[in-house]
């Protein structure tokens, strides 16, 4: 019986290691591959990540959970822990983190509205370029001509400063960033921007429109579009508002 509660360990420290090393370059390979070539960004995130990833962690879980218990009964037997215990131990702890962060980044995912592009302006919305629009390719999104629906809507952003002061601030930052600017419009204060992430590679494209307000300061428009994916997870939004932030230091710095 001795015999085969060991031959039991150590295959399942063996499965344990094996876990060990298969979830993080599952995932690292997941989250660089596309900035490499090797995959498709919205692909790699949202099945490769989010859904065969959580299924690899649990998978992962279970074995290491399984040894962890046959451990326990060797260390009642033996009063002794048996070796490589610590693979066990470390595989559990990688398999509960990534089944925990997959999890958390999945549900996050899907909290957002299943939108690709959004725009502080539904009436008059900054516009790209047709240069722009070639760049996307065949297969990106179409972008949206007019139907803006509640979800695709984010406020627009206004400053004290003049619009001029605003738009250098928006290159800027877009230069420091190494972002890629197309188009740039200085007599209608207006820039296109491509950006893509590291992890993933997930590629948006950028209109920005200033213009002066009423009391002499300035209203910022934005209108992003992804180029795929079934959702922009919020990114969208969210980059507005770093933007925002910002521009408010550069203003007040200069």
């Amino acid at each position: 019986m001795g015999r085969h509660r060991h031959l039991l360990l150590d295959i399942g420290a063996m499965a344990s290691f094996a876990g060990l090393i298969a979830l993080p370059v599952w995932f690292a390979v997941c989250a660089i591959g596309p900035k490499m070539g090797l995959l498709e960004g919205h692909y790699a995130l949202d099945t490769l990540t989010l859904s065969w990833g959580l299924a690899l962690s649990i998978l992962v879980l279970a074995i290491a959970a399984g040894s962890g218990v046959l451990l326990i009964l060797a260390r009642r037997y033996d009063r002794e822990w048996p070796q490589g215990s610590w693979v066990v131990a470390a595989s559990l702890v990688v398999a509960l983190l990534a089944f925990a962060l997959t999890l958390l980044g999945g549900v996050r995912q899907s909290a957002h509205p299943a939108v690709t592009e959004v725009t502080t302006d539904a009436e008059q919305p900054p516009g790209f370029t047709s240069a722009l629009i070639l760049r996307r390719g065949v297969h990106a999104h179409r972008v949206s001509e007019g139907d803006f629906h509640p979800d695709m809507m984010i406020e627009a952003v206004q400053f004290d400063a003049p619009p001029e002061a605003v738009f250098d601030a928006v290159l800027g930052i877009a230069r420091d960033a190494r972002w890629r600017v197309g188009t740039v419009a200085r007599n209608r204060l207006m820039v296109e921007l491509t950006i893509e992430s590291f992890w993933y590679a997930q590629t948006d494209d950028v209109v920005i429109a200033i213009r002066e307000t009423q009391a002499g300061g300035s209203r910022l428009d934005y209108r992003a579009s992804a180029r795929a994916g079934v959702r922009d997870g919020g990114r969208n939004a969210r980059r507005l508002a770093r933007l925002e932030r910002e521009i408010r230091v550069r203003l007040e710095r200069d």
